[in-house]
């Protein structure tokens, strides 16, 4: 078994797939054997962040998969807490949502506002 470890995905889903395509296809990663850690940095830069998280999500369901936070994690993170003063996971995640829905909210009324 062999370890791989991929960081600083920074949103970049595209480059992420290539990635890991030409690991497996030239034989550097066996997925089903090999265990593949991620370091971190999953987030923000890149335009496909959405995607990359999803993917990564459904990654997190394999036992050959471990993930770390990186800096940009911890900094979303403690700006949840920070912004909706939470202190468990639970309301970290209303936090998020509300702050999510605040901000769409704010966008799609100035996305109306251009077509007057």
């Amino acid at each position: 078994m062999r370890t791989i470890a991929i960081s600083d995905i920074h949103g970049c889903y595209k480059e992420l797939k290539e990635l890991l395509f030409t690991l497996e296809t030239e034989g550097v990663y066996d997925k089903n054997n090999d265990k593949l850690v991620f370091l971190g940095d999953y987030i923000d830069r890149g335009i496909q962040n959405v995607e990359t998280l999803k993917f990564l999500i459904s990654l997190n369901r394999k036992p050959n998969v471990i993930f770390l936070k990186g800096n940009h994690e911890l900094s979303l993170i403690k700006y949840i807490n920070e912004e909706k003063g939470v202190e468990t996971v639970e309301q970290a995640i209303q936090g998020a949502s509300d702050i999510i829905a605040e901000r769409v909210t704010f966008l799609s009324s100035k996305a109306n506002d251009t077509k007057n």
